[in-house]
C-alpha cells in the first residue's frame, strides 16, 4: 500500500510526520494523560484550547467597562447640570449686588458733589450783604430745599451701598441658594 520502498528516505519522512501528528493529538507522557483525566486537568485543557476566545471576550468586556467608566451617565449629567445652574444663580446674584454697590458709590459721589455746590451757593448768597431781595429769599429757600433733598438721596445711597457691601461680605447669595 505504501508507494515507497520500506528503506527509502521518503518512507522514513512520512513515518516521522505521522508520529508528529500523533504526538500533537495524543498526550506525550503519562503525566499529561493523568492530568487530562482529572476534572481540573480537563478544565485546564479546555482553557488552553480556547484561550484566544477568552482573550477576545475579556478585551471586549474591558472595552465596555471602560466606556461606562469614561463617559458620564444621565444621573451624573443631571447632577452636573444642577450644580452648575446653582453656581450660575449665585454668580448672577453676586453680579447684581456688585452692580448695586457700584451704582450706590456713583450716586454718593454725584450727590456729595451736588450738595457741596448747593452749600457753596448758599454761602455765597448769604455773604453778599444784609439786604435780601424777594428773589434772594426765594433762591435761598430753593437751595435749602435742594440741599435737604440731596441729603436724603445721599442717605438712601449710603444705605443701598451698605446693604450691597453686607450682602457681598456675608455671602447672602450663597446662603439663599443652598
Amino acid at each position: 500500500m505504501n508507494r515507497w520502498p520500506a528503506g527509502s528516505a521518503c518512507a522514513i519522512n512520512v513515518c516521522k510526520r505521522e508520529l508528529q501528528v500523533r504526538n500533537i493529538r495524543e498526550p506525550v507522557s503519562s503525566r499529561d494523560a493523568e492530568e487530562a483525566a482529572r476534572p481540573l486537568g480537563k478544565l485546564r485543557q479546555f482553557a488552553t484550547d480556547y484561550k484566544e476566545l477568552f482573550a477576545t471576550i475579556a478585551f471586549f468586556a474591558g472595552g465596555i467597562f471602560w466606556i461606562f467608566g469614561y463617559f458620564a451617565t444621565k444621573d451624573e449629567l443631571h447632577t452636573l447640570r444642577d450644580a452648575t445652574s446653582s453656581k450660575a444663580e449665585i454668580l448672577n446674584c453676586l453680579l447684581q449686588k456688585n452692580v448695586q454697590l457700584l451704582e450706590a458709590e456713583q450716586q454718593i459721589k454725584i450727590d456729595s458733589d451736588d450738595l457741596v455746590n448747593v452749600l457753596t451757593e448758599i454761602q455765597t448768597a448769604s455773604a453778599h450783604g444784609s439786604q435780601f431781595t424777594e428773589s434772594d429769599i426765594q433762591k435761598a429757600a430753593r437751595l435749602q430745599h435742594k440741599s435737604e433733598d440731596l441729603k436724603k438721596k445721599l442717605v438712601a445711597a449710603e444705605k443701598s451701598e451698605g446693604e450691597a457691601r453686607d450682602a457681598i461680605r456675608f455671602k447672602s447669595c450663597e446662603g439663599d441658594k443652598k
